[in-house]
Formats: structure tokens, C-alpha cells, sequence
């Protein structure tokens, strides 16, 4: 920018900082607009990123305040988010994430469902990963398991041909402030 002004070439200056703000403007865009910052903060942070030709759905329907670890809302999200960002971005076919969580009567539940190629790896009855290197992969769905398993709750998977579908549900003990309904599009 400074030698595009430099050498009196506003134009290009101008055309610079417009390429800068459209980049910002979009890694910007809240896509969860719930009201509570741990998990805005996790989707929107992981979906900044994504490809602009996946179609996200977002509804939320949980307090600002929830009775829960947010280093456990981080393992339960990102991994759930990587996952599934990870499933539709090569797709040829239509991309799409759902992303609904809810929290009702000291449950919390997560549900993210998302389109696929169809093809699922199972080793001893569970899944395992997709990934070449699986020394570094692989451990996010037991991780999940385990942190759901920690508040007495429990992590499902289930798909068809076309959709993945990941569902945790957690038993909070204290009863947060009631909780406002937010849905983005």
C-alpha cells in the first residue's frame, strides 16, 4: 500500500484496500449469533474459514451462560465442525452443514449434519479416519465421546447415503438464565 502511494498510484492503492476489506468483511461474518461467547466465538472462528461455496445453517437456542467447560464446548465443537468441514469441502456435489444446539430442561444438545461423499471407514465397530496419517488423526470422536461421557451424556453418529449426522447430548447440572431463540441463514 505504501508504494503503491508512494508512486502516486491511488487506483491501485484504492484497489489494494478494497482486496484487504472484502477479505476482512468476509473472514468477519457472524455466522452464530447466539449471545454466548464460548460458542459464537468457536463457530464462527472455525467457519470463517470454510469455503464460500458451503451452505451453513445455524439454529440456537441456548442461554448466554451454560453450566459447562469451555475447554469441553472447544473439544465437542471444533471437532465436530473440523469434521464436517473436512466431509463437504471437496464435495462436487451440494455442501451443506446443519447446525442446531439447543438447551432445554439442563440438556444440551449439539447436532451437526452435513453432507458427504458416502464413504465411512469402520474398524472393530467404529469409525475411524478417512485421513493417510492416522498417527496425527482420528482421536476427535473418542475425544468427543469422552467429554460427553463426562457430563453423564452421550455422542451418536448415524448416516444414510448422502448425510452425516453427529449428535452430542450433555446433562448440565445448574439451571443457566433462559435462553433466546436465534436462527441464521
Amino acid at each position: 500500500l505504501h508504494e503503491f502511494l508512494y508512486q502516486n498510484e491511488r487506483e491501485k492503492a484504492m484497489e489494494y484496500i478494497k482486496t484487504l476489506t472484502d477479505i476482512t468483511e468476509k473472514k468477519l461474518r457472524p455466522y452464530s449469533i447466539s449471545g454466548n461467547i464460548a460458542i459464537d466465538s468457536i463457530i464462527n472462528y472455525k467457519l470463517c474459514s470454510k469455503p464460500e461455496n458451503i451452505k451453513v445453517t445455524i439454529e440456537n437456542t441456548i442461554p448466554s451462560e451454560l453450566p459447562i467447560q469451555i475447554s469441553d464446548l472447544t473439544v465437542i465443537l471444533t471437532n465436530l465442525l473440523d469434521n464436517a468441514i473436512c466431509a463437504v469441502e471437496n464435495l462436487k456435489s451440494e455442501k451443506i452443514i446443519d447446525i442446531k444446539i439447543k438447551f432445554e430442561k439442563n440438556l444440551l444438545m449439539v447436532m451437526i449434519k452435513n453432507t458427504y461423499d458416502g464413504i465411512i471407514n469402520y474398524k472393530n465397530g467404529k469409525i475411524v479416519t478417512t485421513k493417510d496419517d492416522d498417527d496425527t488423526h482420528g482421536r476427535g470422536l473418542d475425544l468427543i465421546r469422552e467429554t460427553a461421557e463426562k457430563y453423564n451424556g452421550v455422542f451418536t453418529t448415524s448416516h444414510d447415503d448422502n448425510y452425516f449426522t453427529s449428535e452430542v447430548f450433555l446433562y448440565l447440572e445448574a439451571k443457566p438464565q433462559k435462553a433466546d431463540v436465534v436462527m441464521v441463514k
